[in-house]
């Protein structure tokens, strides 16, 4: 285990203060946000991978998904993250082999992410992408 997300739950990223929209999803409609915004965590500053060696399982249990040596830099894949916000999307620098170039929030709806995300994927989005099948 890596971390755990903790913090106070709200419907909504507008419900959090005006420039701190940082919260996490765990379910359609649901939202993790930290309860100190002066104290985040170091979940909150994981950087971008399109071959990452964290996942969120369940929408607030970080994991190694490999080794990662001791100093390593610690990635996620942002994909799982930002399903179902609207118009979402980074140009991806990560500078992998496997990088995609943009990650967008509907990356479910690609058959092959999907799948590589799987474990990642919340349950309402897996039950989404078995929809879409």
């Amino acid at each position: 285990m890596i971390g755990l997300e903790g913090g106070f739950v709200v419907t909504s990223v507008d419900d959090v203060p005006k420039g701190l929209a940082y919260a996490a999803k765990f379910d359609e409609g649901l939202f993790l946000a930290p309860s100190d915004y002066s104290k985040l965590d170091f979940l909150a500053y994981l950087n971008h991978s399109c071959d990452s060696n964290v996942a969120r399982i369940g929408g607030l249990l970080y994991i190694a998904k490999k080794d990662i040596p001791a100093g390593g830099e610690l990635t996620i894949d942002y994909a799982p993250l930002v399903t179902d916000v609207e118009n979402w999307k980074l140009e991806c620098l990560c500078g992998v082999k496997s990088c995609r170039k943009t990650i967008t929030s509907d990356d479910w709806k690609n058959s092959a992410i999907a799948k590589k995300l799987w474990n990642e994927w919340l349950p309402y989005v897996q039950k989404k992408i078995l929809g879409a099948s």
